[in-house]
Order: C-alpha cells, then structure tokens, then sequence
C-alpha cells in the first residue's frame, strides 16, 4: 500500500449504534482502483442500526440497515444431493469445492455434519451467489 493511500485509510471512520454490539473491517483493495474499500460489519443483535461513513469527521453517506434474526435457508439445487436446512454453520471453497460444516438446525439442534459440494458438477444457473455489493 502507498503512503498516500494509507494515509487516506486512517481519515475514514465507519460508526454504527443499534441495539447491539457492531464490528466493522476495513480493509483497501488497491488491487482494483486506488481508493476503493472493502468494508464488512458484524451486528450482535437484530434491529435498526444507524451507519456513518465520515472522512476528516465529515459525514459522507448515512444509512439504516434493519438487521434480522438468523433463519434458517434451504440451498436449492436440481439433481444434486443436499444438506438440511441449516444455519451459524462453517464454510470454505478449497480448491473449487464447497465443504459446509455442522450448523444448527431449524429446531436449533447442533449438526455434525461434513458436505461436499463439486461446483463442476453444478450447472452454472444452479450456483448460488450470497456476496452482495452494497452502493
């Protein structure tokens, strides 16, 4: 990172205030445009949380995100063996594979199961996409 960039990095703040507790990440993605930041937030309870984005402690955007409880999904994909319906379940993509771990099911009992999914396997329109830009 140059020093300019790290220099414009350490004016931004991001805030947040709900009813719970909010972490937040920030990190540059020089490797796509100068000036560009990938930002992720964690909120501990569901509700409405006020979100200031502030450079030099101006005020740039201000929004309201209502954050939900977590429910429980139910991926869907034809011809393909899957999982139950589950969620605060693990996640990693190794080597073009998908691997979910354990989770909790609808009646919040614990699962300690281990899944595979071969993506070359899937059809393209099957994929499920869950990364959503926010603008």
């Amino acid at each position: 990172m140059k020093a300019s960039s790290l220099e414009e990095f350490e004016r931004i703040s991001i805030n947040a205030t709900g009813p719970g507790t909010v972490e937040s990440h920030m990190r540059p993605l020089e490797e796509v445009t100068a000036g560009t930041y990938e930002v992720t937030m964690l909120y501990g309870a569901p509700g409405a949380y006020a979100v200031s984005v502030s450079i030099d402690s101006h005020k740039m955007k201000h929004v309201v995100v209502n954050v939900t409880a977590p429910t429980p999904r139910e991926a869907v994909m034809p011809g393909v063996a899957q999982p139950s319906v589950r969620f605060e379940h693990s996640m990693v993509e190794f080597d073009g594979d998908y691997f979910v771990f354990g989770g909790a099911a609808k009646d919040k009992t614990y699962l300690n199961e281990l899944w595979k999914l071969d993506m070359g396997e899937v059809p393209v329109e099957a994929r499920y996409s869950y990364r959503t830009p926010v603008r």
